[in-house]
């Protein structure tokens, strides 16, 4: 959760409990009090992706072969002082911290709109302080570390209570992350990730106790003081008062609430008083549930009443878990056979929900999609594989999505129909795909799984030509032909540069892309970017869904994509470079790069009259303010054809992206959301950036 205020009076007023550790003395000091076992250190690898983040060019996609460089630097310089390092990532969003969450994305899309103002005023990079990690990078990070060998738990909800509780029961030397939270929970020492040294392994160790001792309270009071300071649970406003009212002239609000809290028996009467005290008539057992949340299996809190203790030692207080309690599905063997398959195969059967936050889209762009509407018709299909089309007890079973897009106001979730695969003999059930009845029908349903996973990609009809393919060509043409079958402007100069790129990417390593000359950072090429990274993302879970007919590591983007060189790549095919030229020359990778625009353009041929991709002659040539090295999409204010983004199966984007009455026209980049199944209305003009 983050508590607010905690960490700045922590850092700044508590005398020793910031204190400076070396990684290596820790482990020493474990193995003489635990010989023969190995010292584990636990880290909440979302608060640490910005620290391994360290590739400069982040706006432009992503930097994905420095990534995965930089990951394995990290697991080898912490395996070198004998630290088994266990990586935790969360689940789902838990309902009570939904608002927070809507929140924060809400301002990440303000920070976006800014960015893109600054690479369309300048060319070039906003200085850090405005980063925005590249989209899909906390999913990609844990599948790069399980490829890297290390040790990776997913859990069902937020990871924070869990973390806290495996840290404990496992003995660990500590929590490695950036969450005050760690600071409330009764669990090993907190470390801090962003004063970790990777050259000496040093860090800061927040010490609870002397934070306790500072304030003169119990560390069974610290979840009290979380509530009444705020954090992503209790809004920091609801108690501002309540903080003003006990605090002295001069004193920081910390110390204000805890010398409070000295003078209150701790009782479940009195946290009862002080609910009443921050929300009124709104008082519902709120600060019961977060107070318990902060309490660990086994252990117990003298703030909460007896009937709720008991449950502290399953782990199962209601309100903390996700708040969903209903699952989509109840068979429990499928349930265990979509967990093997992927975690948000499970999460979406469970939960019937699904979060995707902010990727780096011009809210101001012509012509260009959101890609959470982009691949709605995708996670349709998936949803049909997983849940069926047929109503069951007279209802259909929607999924509940939280998508960021301009025009999403994000208060509630939009209830999102499966589609039916369009596959010509029909379909077998997801059961089946991931677990033959027999091994004679492996093979048969090797073909199948194949079959399904480019019907959720609307392109049943191209099997023959990618059976030919290597597996990562596979997945490239998928995802270009996609593109090219859903975005009315995406030309042909577009797919050569994603084309080439990820041809050259794979003789280049890790250096070799980091030496890469600067460019002109081109807006659009930031968008078409993010969009083919999140299509990525799309397509492991596609891919889980249908069986895994593709080796997972061939879908990764430091397979298939780099933001610096496709920046490249896509100013010299905007300029008119021959594909030699893109290619660098290397004439071994012509044939193929040839091979597999064919493939594109057949597929293409679904959206195009004459079964041509359009070029840049069908572009104007007018220039984005600051650059000049792409000519503007064509905004058609008239009269627009009906072609742009149809999902598969021919159904229009433009009428179902909230339900009923949406519409993303395609020409002039506007999405205009009407009522739909939550009832809102909502209404993004992209061509003018409102």
């Amino acid at each position: 959760m983050g508590v607010k205020g905690l960490q700045s009076f922590v850092e700044g007023c508590v005398p020793g409990a910031c204190e400076p550790v070396r990684l290596a003395d820790l482990a020493e000091s474990f193995k003489i009090k635990r010989p023969g076992e190995t010292p584990c250190l636990v880290v909440d690898a979302p608060c640490c992706i910005r620290f391994w983040y360290t590739p400069q060019r982040w706006v432009q996609g992503g930097q994905w072969k420095e990534y995965l460089q930089s990951l394995d630097n990290f697991l080898r310089r912490l395996a070198d002082v004998g630290l088994h390092l266990v990586f935790f990532f969360d689940g789902s969003t838990q309902q009570p911290k939904r608002q927070e969450w809507a929140r924060r994305r809400h301002q990440n899309s303000r920070e976006i709109s800014c960015i893109f103002r600054h690479i369309q005023q300048t060319g070039q990079q906003p200085l850090d302080n405005m980063s925005v990690i590249p989209s899909g990078l906390c999913s990609f990070t844990r599948a790069a570390l399980q490829a890297l060998g290390a040790e990776v738990i997913r859990t069902t909800r937020e990871a924070d209570y869990e973390v806290a509780e495996f840290a404990r029961s496992k003995n660990c030397i500590g929590i490695l992350g950036q969450d005050t939270d760690y600071l409330v929970y009764d669990t090993v020492p907190y470390l801090s990730i962003n004063s970790l040294d990777l050259e000496t392994l040093t860090t800061v160790m927040y010490v609870r106790g002397r934070l306790c001792e500072h304030l003169r309270i119990r560390i069974s009071d610290l979840p009290v003081l979380a509530c009444l300071m705020g954090n992503d649970v209790v809004d920091q406003k609801r108690g501002a008062y309540f903080r003003r009212r006990c605090a002295s002239p001069g004193e920081p609000p910390v110390a204000a609430v805890a010398r409070y809290l000295r003078k209150v028996p701790a009782s479940p009467a009195s946290l009862e008083q002080l609910e009443r005290e921050l929300f009124g008539d709104e008082a519902c057992g709120q600060l019961q549930a977060v107070v318990a949340g902060y309490t660990l299996a086994g252990l117990s809190s003298p703030w909460l009443p007896a009937n709720m203790q008991a449950s502290l030692g399953h782990g199962t207080v209601s309100s903390m878990d996700g708040g969903c309690k209903a699952s989509l599905c109840t068979d429990v063997e499928f349930l265990q056979l979509a967990q093997q398959q992927g975690h948000q195969l499970y999460k979406l059967l469970v939960l019937g929900e699904l979060d995707v936050s902010n990727s780096l889209e011009d809210p101001a762009a012509t012509g260009l999609p959101p890609a959470g509407l982009l691949y709605r018709p995708v996670r349709q299909h998936i949803y049909g594989l997983l849940l069926g089309i047929k109503p069951v007890d007279g209802e259909i079973r929607h999924v509940k999505e939280w998508i960021v897009y301009p025009g999403n106001d994000l208060r509630e979730p939009e209830l999102i129909a499966p589609l039916p695969l369009d596959m010509p003999g029909g379909t077998l059930e997801a059961r089946s795909l991931w677990q033959p009845a027999a091994e004679k029908d492996a093979e048969h349903v090797a073909e199948w799984r194949l079959r399904t996973f480019l019907a959720c990609f609307g392109l049943s009809g191209h099997q023959s030509a990618m059976v030919a393919l290597q597996s990562g060509h596979t997945a490239l043409c998928c995802l270009l032909g996609y593109m090219a079958t859903q975005i009315d402007t995406f030309y042909l100069e577009d797919v050569k540069a994603l084309l080439a790129q990820a041809l050259r990417l794979k003789e280049m390593d890790a250096q070799r892309l980091a030496r890469l000359p600067e460019v002109v950072v081109d807006a659009r090429a930031v968008h078409l970017g993010a969009l083919a990274v999140r299509g990525l993302h799309t397509m492991l879970t596609v891919n889980s869904a249908s069986g895994k007919p593709l080796p997972k590591s061939c879908i990764m983007p430091w397979e298939l994509f780099d933001g610096h060189l496709f920046q490249h790549k896509y100013q010299q095919a905007h300029r008119g470079a021959p594909s030699l030229d893109l290619l660098d020359g290397q004439g071994d990778l012509h044939c193929v790069f040839e091979d597999l625009l064919k493939v594109i353009t057949s597929i293409s041929s679904l959206k195009s009259a004459d079964g041509r991709l359009k070029t840049r002659e069908h572009m104007s040539h007018d220039r984005p303010r600051g650059l000049n090295t792409r000519p503007r999409a064509q905004a058609h204010r008239g009269s627009r054809e009906r072609g742009g983004l149809m999902g598969s199966g021919g159904q229009d984007l433009r009428s179902g992206a909230r339900g009923g009455e949406g519409e993303w026209r395609g020409g002039s980049g506007e999405w205009r959301g009407g009522r739909g199944g939550r009832g809102a209305e909502g209404e993004w003009r992209g061509g003018s950036g409102e």
